[in-house]
């Protein structure tokens, strides 16, 4: 048995696409609902993926993935982030004013023999 767990705000590093000047906000706007997703580990942390490779965001450094094998990941929706709704500290490396963020959903295997 596997579960679905589509990742909600607070799991998703939401001005990731806004720090960038443009190749992640690219690929972002060329995403629909149900396309294919990868993830990839990198420090400890969940960068999420076109099946080409293009990273289009990444969880939340707070974000603690739960135990098991992640079988397949997709877009679950795309929302509308603006630099305005950043906390303040962070507006100021924004390269945006306004940009998409994928929040995906992760079908995973739990880890059984915890």
């Amino acid at each position: 048995p596997s579960f679905n767990q589509t990742q909600v705000q607070s799991n998703i590093d939401l001005g990731f696409a806004g720090r960038d000047f443009g190749a992640v906000r690219e690929a972002v706007s060329g995403l629909s609902t149900g396309d294919e997703l990868r993830i990839e580990v990198e420090a400890g942390r969940w960068f999420f993926k076109t099946v080409d490779g293009q990273t289009i965001g990444r969880a939340a450094g707070s974000y603690k993935p739960p135990a098991g094998r992640v079988i397949a990941a997709r877009v679950a929706s795309i929302g509308v982030w603006r630099r305005e709704d950043a906390d303040p500290e962070w507006r100021e490396r924004m390269a945006a004013d306004r940009w998409e963020v994928v929040l995906p959903e992760v079908v995973i295997e739990p880890d059984v023999s915890r």
